[in-house]
């Protein structure tokens, strides 16, 4: 997995307080998890307590953690397999990678988290992270923790080097630049519409979302929206046909998907 992509929404330069926690910028963060079919079916997400804190989280019972997480008050979090260049596995690690998204709220920040977090004997990944108006990668080769601060107020896009060749992803990249210059007021009124991105099967070299002969396929869709005082976390299971949305803060009931 993933194909992953980071848009900013309006008034990012603005921070809001929600339960008396700092929100930060608006942004809409969305995942494709793209997994091997005979892989048991992942949860419906649900509101987790970690270290006193709500979290909404897609529940994978293989590895017991997940690929992508919201904190009530904004935090996100999302992994993607691989770090910089495909690597050949070389089990056993000492734990599932899924469980560093979930472990990533036991602390109170980035700097937290890599100054404490044991990264050591985990297969590379790369870590998305949106918190108190920042956004940054982490990259985990095996033997170095690579830490990028990102412009917030920019797009992203993120595909696994585990899965996607050089080409592609630089095709992907391409698309996505389009598709953001081309849909961005829309999106600001409509968040939906990043679906249409991440459901695309038109892509001359791959689709956004894959189906590689029923075995390696796009499982799942989720986005998660922070906006002003709200945060909702929309989850489409794509093999099952169920979708949830949980959605936190003093606006989520106004908060549309």
């Amino acid at each position: 997995m993933c194909t992953v992509t980071y848009i900013p929404l309006q008034s990012t330069s603005q921070k809001f307080e929600t339960f008396g926690k700092v929100i930060g910028s608006n942004f809409l963060l969305t995942s494709n998890r793209d997994e091997n079919t005979a892989r048991t079916t992942a949860f419906l997400p649900e509101i987790f307590h970690i270290n006193n804190k709500k979290v909404v989280i897609p529940f994978d019972p293989v590895g017991k953690g997940s690929w992508i997480a919201a904190e009530e008050n904004g935090r996100t979090v999302c992994l993607l397999n691989g770090a910089f260049e495909p690597h050949l596995p070389q089990p056993p690690y000492r734990h599932s990678r899924g469980l560093i998204v979930t472990k990533y709220f036991n602390f109170r920040n980035l700097h937290d988290f890599t100054a404490l977090f044991d990264f050591t004997g985990l297969e590379p990944f790369t870590l998305v992270v949106a918190e108190y108006g920042k956004l940054w990668e982490l990259r985990w080769d095996f033997a170095k923790l690579n830490i990028a601060e990102l412009n917030e107020h920019k797009p992203y896009i993120w595909s696994s080097v585990t899965l996607y060749s050089p080409d592609v992803r630089l095709q992907r990249a391409w698309l996505f630049t389009e598709w953001v210059a081309k849909n961005y007021e829309a999106l600001q009124l409509n968040t939906d519409l990043i679906f249409d991105f991440h459901l695309n099967e038109n892509s001359d070299i791959e689709s956004i979302a894959i189906n590689r002969n029923n075995v390696m396929q796009t499982v799942s869709t989720t986005a998660v929206k922070v906006e002003n005082q709200s945060v909702a976390l929309q989850y489409r299971d794509l093999i099952n046909h169920q979708n949830e949305t949980i959605r936190f803060g003093i606006q989520a009931l106004k908060t549309a998907f």
